[in-house]
């Protein structure tokens, strides 16, 4: 790995911008040995020592987004094309993002080559006018030669102690993973998911506000979202938020609870540890669904509780979620 630092930066303690370990650069040494991962991939170990598989880095991503640009990341897919035409037609998406990767990469590959003073070239390469035998496994650029995001990945990756010693290495890690994550999401979308109710208000209906109401599907990691019925754009935080205000007084049975959980964006952790939780750490507020219905406080002569026999054990949104929170925090 190149570096680049001055002595101030070699002898000079600081915390790590990413996880705030010491350190002497700006990102300690797991946080670049993660940047470098995220570049170029990594090996993951089992606790023998052992490669057990391999994490891609962005440029096998990368690789993955040109497929998708031409509607062929999917397995057996020919792309898509215009009705009557031999051309397909690009994926917008993914030729944005691959521009937006490409423009950040070129920036931080100028930044390391001015701040070290050494030019950037790819690896293994010499320029189209270079005279001589080439080593095995190097290449002459040619003279109409365009930098690629994968050269500039490899080079960053070759120099990443150089990377780690700029003052704003954590926004480079920051938009590795970030451009990893919208790479995934591309070549692999998950199946949407029910976000919450659309809570625009439309009208007044007998002096009570009436709301859009129309369901809102998107990604739990979506930021933002747009109604498909209004057309309002909505924080996914603050759908979550009136999603948990709802339920928030309603009684609940175990399984209800389940959804209403998902509903309101809180992380329950499998089902089977979330109904264990339930049956042993959250005291039901009621029983329902029998032939009685009452609290759970009601008890017959022997102290046994009568609701128990005559119904489903209800559940307080606040309860469950105080005791939630601490097992998948």
């Amino acid at each position: 790995m190149g570096a680049c630092m001055s002595d101030e930066d070699k002898v000079r303690g600081r915390q790590c911008t990413h996880c705030r370990s010491h350190t002497r650069l700006y990102l300690c040494n797991d946080c670049g040995s993660a940047v470098h991962g995220l570049l170029v991939g990594a090996l993951v170990h089992d606790l023998q020592g052992r490669v057990v598989n391999i994490e891609p880095g962005i440029i096998w991503h990368l690789n993955r987004l040109a497929e998708s640009q031409w509607g062929q990341a999917r397995s057996g897919s020919s792309g898509k094309k215009q009705p009557g035409s031999t051309v397909l037609l690009g994926d917008v998406r993914a030729a944005a993002l691959d521009r937006r990767i490409h423009d950040t990469l070129s920036q931080w590959a100028t930044k390391v080559a001015e701040h070290c003073a050494v030019p950037f070239m790819p690896l293994r390469s010499v320029a189209a006018h270079f005279i001589g035998p080439l080593p095995a496994g190097w290449r002459r650029l040619p003279p109409d030669y365009r930098v690629s995001s994968a050269d500039m990945v490899r080079w960053l990756a070759d120099h990443v102690t150089a990377v780690m010693a700029e003052p704003d290495a954590n926004e480079f890690y920051d938009a590795m993973t970030t451009a990893v994550a919208e790479i995934r999401r591309i070549i692999d979308p998950a199946s949407p998911v029910l976000i919450g109710l659309c809570p625009t208000v439309i009208g007044a209906d007998g002096g009570r506000l009436a709301r859009c109401s129309a369901p809102i599907y998107g990604q739990r990691d979506d930021a933002y979202l747009r109604c498909r019925r209004c057309r309002q754009v909505h924080a996914v935080a603050d759908l979550y938020s009136l999603t948990a205000d709802r339920i928030r007084g309603e009684l609940l049975s175990a399984s209800q609870m389940w959804h209403a959980m998902h509903l309101a964006g809180v992380r329950t952790g499998s089902r089977s540890t979330f109904f264990k939780l339930l049956a042993t750490r959250v005291t039901p507020h009621s029983y329902g669904g029998g032939q009685h219905q009452g609290s759970d406080t009601d008890r017959s002569g022997d102290g046994s509780c009568e609701r128990r026999r005559s119904g489903r054990p209800l559940y307080r949104y606040d309860d469950v979620l105080a005791v939630l929170q601490p097992h998948t925090a």
